[in-house]
């Protein structure tokens, strides 16, 4: 539901919406970038923009690591974790935490994510 709130905007300025769904609670993040790329091969255009949301941030970073080639386009993070969450790491050593969070934190919240190598423009709107 968020996403379609945050694509109103875009949509309204001209750009065409595609929202990528992905399973955050049964796949690691590198499973759901993969899927990405699969997703992203399928678009057409001159150049690809993402909007990401949270945890879509870090799939994004395990995206452009694993597909290094330069799409055309920026990147934009809502609310992503790049640093290591120390929420999500005392989460996931326990048994109810890591139910709560799924597979997300392997690969993705405990920061144990590729580095942005500048394959797009990034920004990052984040708080504390």
């Amino acid at each position: 539901m968020e996403m379609w709130l945050l694509g109103k905007r875009p949509s309204a300025a001209g750009y065409t919406i595609q929202r990528f769904s992905y399973p955050s609670h049964s796949q690691i993040p590198v499973e759901n970038a993969d899927a990405l790329a699969d997703y992203c091969d399928r678009l057409s255009g001159p150049e690809i923009n993402f909007i990401c949301h949270s945890l879509g941030g870090l799939v994004l970073r395990h995206f452009f690591y694993r597909s290094p080639e330069t799409i055309p386009g920026r990147s934009i993070t809502l609310g992503t974790p790049h640093n290591p969450s120390s929420s999500a790491f005392s989460l996931g050593r326990n048994r109810l935490g890591r139910l709560s969070l799924g597979k997300s934190i392997d690969q993705g919240l405990a920061g144990d994510v590729p580095s942005w190598e500048g394959c797009q423009k990034l920004g990052v709107i984040a708080g504390t």
